[in-house]
């Protein structure tokens, strides 16, 4: 396991969660699936751009699950902080919503995303993108079971989309229990507190100046 492989609480690391994904996700899952199996060995610039793109708009839904009213400070702007999906990447597993894994399967994908953006005769038996592929990460049980069909990049690449897909959406689920809020307003009690405090610093500065 990875030794980041579970998804940390306010109070360090908790125990993976282990729970059913709801039938519509698994329905919504395998309508895409669909659609990613037809597009592979017929178009692999496609494929790329269209599974990243579901990546993208998943981390949007789940970072949306969790931070205080991020669309209404525009955070997902093109330009703005979470504009781009290695900065959602990046954010979701600061705040503990993905693990280690995910994070780096997650970046390879999104670095193979930008190779067939940017050059239009790109394949998935190019080189450097079959390395970044076999980069990817999975439970041993689903490499061992699968094997011979895996050793394919395009299978490799189709398989981590398809298992971020589940896990981005179970995860969000959990992210909206934990939902971050504004805090309360300094009481009466806290607002002393800092009187004081200005009171020994002026205190201070009176000794000094004698």
């Amino acid at each position: 396991m990875h030794p980041t492989d579970e998804v940390r609480g306010r109070d360090g690391p908790s125990a993976p969660v282990h729970s059913p994904v709801s039938n519509d996700v698994k329905k919504r899952a395998a309508e895409f699936f669909s659609v990613w199996g037809e597009l592979a060995g017929k178009n692999d610039r496609a494929l790329a751009i269209v599974c990243l793109a579901d990546m993208d708009r998943l981390l949007k839904l789940l970072l949306e699950a969790f931070l205080v009213d991020p669309a209404e400070e525009g955070l997902f702007e093109p330009h703005s902080p979470l504009g781009p999906v290695s900065a959602k990447i990046r954010m979701a597993y600061h705040l503990g919503l993905v693990t280690g894994t995910e994070r780096d399967n997650l970046h390879q994908l999104n670095k193979i995303r930008h190779r067939f953006a940017h050059d239009v005769v790109s394949s998935f038996d190019d080189q450097d993108i079959a390395d970044r592929c076999a980069n990817l990460a999975f439970p041993d049980d689903l490499e061992e079971s699968v094997h011979l069909k895996m050793q394919e990049p395009v299978n490799r690449f189709i398989a981590a989309t398809l298992l971020l897909y589940y896990s981005l959406q179970f995860r969000a689920l959990l992210a909206r229990g934990d939902k971050r809020g504004s805090p309360d307003e300094l009481g009466p009690s806290d607002l002393s507190e800092v009187h004081n405090g200005l009171r020994n610093v002026a205190l201070l500065r009176r000794q000094e100046d004698c």
